[in-house]
């Protein structure tokens, strides 16, 4: 018998699905913030945001982090989204320094 496997992205897509409750406008980012994390690691982004990037992904997959998901359900991601929020403020905040050195024209 052949194992599938099931990628943490649909996990976090059904695990909120039919979530219809306070902070849902909020909460219903988080899938989309940690696939964009995960697609950013395809890219050729900055080396020293590597491991921000991961510890932020990593974070989402710990089942005992701040606010588990396994005891508060949804609200539990609110962290999750808070710091990949803080990790990409980062990747942004690189990316234009490393562009307005590269065209100090444009910015």
């Amino acid at each position: 018998m052949e194992a599938t496997f099931k990628d943490f992205y649909d996990t976090l897509i059904e695990n909120l699905e039919t979530y219809a409750g306070e902070y849902e406008s909020f909460i219903d980012y988080g899938p989309d913030l940690f696939k964009l994390l995960c697609d950013l690691l395809n890219t050729d982004v900055d080396y020293s945001l590597k491991l921000p990037i991961c510890g932020a992904i990593a974070y989402y997959v710990a089942p005992d982090d701040i606010i588990s998901e396994q005891i508060y359900g949804p609200y539990g991601y609110i962290d999750d989204i808070y710091l990949s929020s803080h990790v990409l403020k980062m990747v942004a905040l690189k990316t234009l320094s490393m562009n307005a050195k590269l065209n100090p024209l444009r910015y």
